[in-house]
């Protein structure tokens, strides 16, 4: 069975997208960026804040290189 979750966020930004008054769209053309209300569940965003300051509190505060996926640890 496919996963219901990542199709309802799917739906949710592609509903987004094809909004009738172009305010989303236009955003993304201007600015390369978007707000998508409700896009990403709060569990998500919950875990992924957890996630940062489990990562703090290992390494300290300041400056940490996000390309550098060997020293930041990441999970992918």
């Amino acid at each position: 069975m496919a996963n219901t979750g990542r199709r309802r966020e799917i739906d949710a930004i592609a509903a987004n997208l094809a909004m009738p008054d172009r305010h989303t769209r236009d955003d993304l053309d201007r600015t390369g960026l978007v707000r998508l209300e409700g896009v990403i569940p709060p569990e998500w965003l919950a875990a992924a804040r957890a996630d940062v300051d489990r990562f703090i509190a290992r390494h300290g505060s300041g400056e940490h290189s996000m390309v550098d996926t060997d020293r930041w640890e990441c999970p992918i």
